[in-house]
């Protein structure tokens, strides 16, 4: 491929999470604004996931390979005399030594790839947008009976909901923004700005939104954002967010939710990846 991309470092350190907070931050929002980056991000994915496609094939063949090599060498054979303990020579030799070592390395670099991948493919198969309990906010607010400040209030924060019903999640975020610098304390609000951030790809963001309101027992919608806290630590794929994911994971499946399904289902793939 003769396609030179620029980024492709900067790229490869956010898709490891390599990055610092400041550094992510920046990178998520250029990724937000510049289309040209994007486009860039996008086709080193797809590059990624085509080569994740043919992994498993290539790894069983390096496998075959390596042991055919050690099987021409004897490195099987039962006649193989081992040494006393006196004796102190090794019980293979060093060619051996490095292929058997070469193969371990293959194995484990391979079962890390395809954990990695695993994770961030567990979000992809289960995130949809939120469209469980929209119907029920949205006919909240639209009720009837209150006047004044708290019907204003209403009003402000049903546009802003409206927008992200309609797909239009960058105005919706900005709307939920200057909503919340008045009412900061309006969780139903935290929670849409979080799931916003999800859909604009700034998934980091989206975890300062909702894992508070995840741990809030007394918030009317806690279920929705355990379950979205937990896709969310699963695409960042680091080994403290997938510890993070499990727990919350656990604490969603207590009780009965719309959620506790896919829950259930999630859970066991978690364990078959342990």
């Amino acid at each position: 491929m003769n396609k030179e991309w620029k980024n492709l470092a900067l790229i490869e350190a956010w898709l490891k999470g390599n990055l610092n907070e400041k550094d992510k931050q920046s990178f998520e929002d250029r990724l937000q604004n510049d289309s040209a980056f994007a486009n860039e991000v996008n086709e080193i994915k797809s590059v990624i996931a085509g080569i994740r496609e043919k992994k498993e094939i290539e790894i069983r063949d390096l496998v075959k390979s390596a042991e055919s090599e050690l099987r021409s060498e004897g490195y099987f054979e039962e006649t193989i005399k081992i040494p006393s303990v006196a004796d102190k020579k090794p019980i293979i030799n060093s060619r051996w030594m490095m292929i058997a070592a070469s193969l371990l390395l293959l194995i484990s670099a391979a079962y890390f790839w395809n954990a990695k991948a695993d994770d961030n493919n567990l979000f992809e198969k289960n995130y949809v947008v939120e469209n469980k309990i929209l119907p029920e906010v949205m006919g909240r607010l639209e009720a009837k009976g209150l006047a004044g400040n708290e019907a204003a209030k209403k009003e402000q924060l049903l546009n802003a909901i409206k927008r992200y019903n309609n797909k239009d999640y960058k105005k919706s975020k900005v709307a939920l923004q200057k909503f919340i610098l008045n009412f900061p304390n309006e969780e139903t609000a935290l929670l849409y700005l979080g799931l916003c951030e999800i859909e604009l790809g700034n998934i980091h963001s989206a975890i300062k939104f909702l894992v508070p309101l995840a741990n809030d027992s007394g918030f009317k919608y806690q279920k929705t954002a355990q379950w979205y806290s937990v896709l969310c630590y699963l695409k960042e794929g680091k080994t403290k967010d997938f510890d993070a994911a499990e727990q919350l994971l656990n604490q969603l499946l207590k009780t009965e939710s719309e959620y506790y399904k896919k829950g259930v289902e999630l859970k066991n793939k978690l364990k078959s990846l342990e």
